[in-house]
């Protein structure tokens, strides 16, 4: 006998990407939702994203895909130099899929498509305000408790707060959560004349500094793109002038000039953190986490939105599919491993290449790895790290194919 949904009361913690995703698939499904957050007025902040076929697979099972395309631009390839001009990355979503592609869009769009869905349906109560600090597992129930005294029990949480998620430490699981020694400086800027607009850009100097454009479609009536400046965390806290910073961006990129003239007020310059959280699985008993706070990795491969989706996904399909409640959340934990492992490890591994005071890594880097890239076997594992479909060295890729509507 599986779950039965129709009588699931689930609370989501925190509406981002991931949160939404799964309130909007459970109750898709027929369970009762209930989505809290912190804030009055939920919305999303922060630069352009990457989402990469896999997501985008999810985002048509919820029908949220046309909507995100039309505001996002279709990326088809990765392309980083050294400023001696020599290519030093070049990712092409076709050497996966003739026709694949992803899809650059700020991550503001991508909420407000998930959340537009949302307040469509039924019964799905969203408490805003509401600050979850406590939770107290007993037997079949799950207790939340906010800062406002204000409590409520469900027979499932679905933990989706992020990196600096309240809840994690209060399960039986041992975690870790590094902060990345590398952050960046982002803005959102206007598109010029002539630039790419299907092609992320990146120049690197060694692997100490690191700009990047990703072109990210219509955003607020105006074809906009992300611009990103890689560098050391300690750096985050200091915020530099704006004439700092674009002397500093172009002297690695001159090119950039008429690219940054759209950068008219500090205001416009924000500071992004990474971290990396490892964790054995993402559940107990019945308390699950999804997302950023479940497995929060560099964005050197692109992937965390992408990963979020297909969490929301497969707890889905793994609450539909089971006895009981703490059977999906085993179940969803072993669904994920394999998956989640590869790219956290790919993310390990690649990130001191292009962020880090190394010498010798990004040396071998501009010798070898676009050499790689002409290996045909070589191209293909790359680009199926790219689209998010490798589950790992020796086990079948995830088949995109097989993501379908509720």
């Amino acid at each position: 006998m599986s779950v039965s949904l129709e009588k699931l009361s689930v609370g989501v913690v925190a509406g981002g990407i991931a949160g939404a995703a799964a309130a909007l698939m459970l109750r898709r499904v027929g369970a009762q939702v209930t989505l809290y957050e912190q804030v009055i007025e939920p919305r999303a902040v922060g630069a352009g994203i990457l989402l990469q076929p896999m997501g985008l697979a999810v985002l048509r099972a919820l029908d949220a895909s046309m909507e995100a395309e039309m505001q996002g631009a279709q990326i088809i390839q990765l392309l980083g130099h050294n400023p001696r001009g020599q290519v030093v990355l070049d990712s092409r979503y076709e050497d996966w899929r003739a026709d694949s592609y992803g899809l650059g869009i700020h991550r503001g769009a991508l909420y407000d498509a998930l959340w537009r869905r949302l307040r469509l349906l039924p019964n799905v109560t969203v408490r805003t305000g509401m600050d979850v600090v406590q939770l107290k597992q007993n037997g079949a129930q799950v207790l939340l408790s906010a800062v406002n005294d204000e409590s409520a029990t469900h027979d499932l949480l679905i933990d989706a707060e992020g990196v600096r998620s309240k809840l994690r430490a209060q399960l039986d699981i041992a975690y870790t959560a590094k902060p990345y020694p590398w952050g960046a400086f982002w803005a959102i800027l206007p598109m010029t004349a002539g630039w790419s607009r299907d092609v992320l850009l990146q120049r690197y100097l060694a692997a100490r500094q690191m700009a990047g454009v990703l072109p990210m479609g219509n955003f607020g009536g105006q074809e906009m793109a992300s611009l990103f400046w890689s560098v050391p965390a300690a750096r985050l806290a200091d915020k530099p002038s704006l004439d700092e910073f674009k002397n500093e961006v172009l002297q690695l990129w001159p090119e950039l000039a008429e690219f940054l003239a759209g950068l008219i007020d500090g205001g416009q310059i924000a500071a992004a953190r990474y971290s990396d959280v490892v964790m054995p699985h993402w559940h107990d008993r019945r308390v699950v986490l999804i997302g950023d706070a479940a497995h929060a990795m560099s964005p050197q491969l692109g992937q965390g939105a992408t990963m979020g989706l297909l969490d929301a996904y497969v707890l889905t399909q793994m609450l539909r599919q089971a006895n009981d409640v703490p059977e999906a959340l085993s179940q969803y934990s072993a669904a994920r491993k394999h998956h989640l492992r590869y790219y956290q490890w790919a993310s390990r591994w690649l990130t001191p290449l292009f962020q880090s005071n190394r010498t010798v890594a990004p040396w071998l880097r501009d010798r070898f790895m676009n050499s790689g890239n002409i290996v045909p076997a070589v191209r293909r594992i790359g680009a199926r790290t790219l689209v998010g479909a490798k589950q790992g060295w020796f086990r079948r890729d995830s088949d995109v194919d097989g993501i379908v509507p509720f």
